[in-house]
């Protein structure tokens, strides 16, 4: 079963607020994550969606986007809404 959740992204000097759709899939014991934000997809396959994420995360960083987090620490674990 698939489960989506929007995820509020900073940075990337647009000004405003951007979002991107994250689609969060388990098949046997790989954890497939895919984010949808702009009109881009970055897709990741790991053993865990911790693993995953990391992977989505470098790709966003890439245009100066990383995902909203609930907490103040710059490593803490994204906000998924």
């Amino acid at each position: 079963m698939d489960h989506q959740r929007t995820v509020f992204l900073v940075g990337g000097g647009t000004g405003g607020d951007e979002e991107a759709v994250f689609t969060l899939h388990v098949e046997g014991a790989v954890c497939s994550l895919t984010c949808g934000y702009r009109d881009k997809v970055i897709r990741a396959e790991e053993e865990d969606f911790f693993e995953a994420l990391f992977q989505i995360r470098q790709g966003l960083e890439a245009d100066g986007l990383l995902p909203s987090a609930t907490g103040r620490v710059p490593m803490s674990i994204p906000k998924i809404q």
